[in-house]
């Protein structure tokens, strides 16, 4: 197999994933490139396994926990040149804020979960869907700088 560019350049810089434990013993066992080092924040959300029968106890522990025990570990290694993290974790860009580090966020859903987030107002409005998220999901979609800025927030208390 031929490397790409990309390839290369990624096999060129030292990546520093922070999953939790449970989420490490998935991935452990898997071969990765000499250049991924896994270090876990302690167990501080619910177990995949029992997450659905408390939802919402799930959903405050990911964003109330899990930011201080990241934080610790970036004290302890060297500062890196970009956090990349879940869209649904918005403690990582108060942490870039705090550490001057740029911070990008991926959506590990479908884009159609998205189109629905962003767009739910007019399926409510035409009809197309049953739940009304309007006052508890905004979206906003600037492309007026040529590039997306996306601004996903939620009015739920925690």
């Amino acid at each position: 197999m031929e490397l790409t560019d990309v390839d290369e350049a990624l096999l060129s810089c030292q990546i520093l994933a922070i999953p939790y434990p449970e989420w490490f013993s998935f991935l452990k066992s898997d071969p990765k490139p000499d250049n991924i080092q896994f270090l876990t924040i302690p167990n501080v959300i619910p177990s995949e396994k029992e997450r659905s029968k408390d939802f919402e106890g799930f959903v405050k522990a990911v964003f109330t926990k899990m930011e201080a025990p990241v934080d610790s570990i970036l004290d302890a290694v060297p500062k890196p040149n970009l956090i990349l993290a879940d869209s649904f974790l918005p403690w990582a860009v108060s942490i870039g804020e705090r550490r001057n580090i740029p911070v990008a966020s991926f959506w590990p859903m479908s884009l159609t979960i998205f189109s629905i987030v962003c767009h739910h107002q007019l399926l409510l409005a035409n009809g197309h869907f049953e739940a009304n998220l309007t006052g508890i999901v905004t979206c906003r979609i600037d492309m007026s700088k040529k590039h997306l800025n996306l601004n996903i927030h939620s009015n739920i208390k925690i």
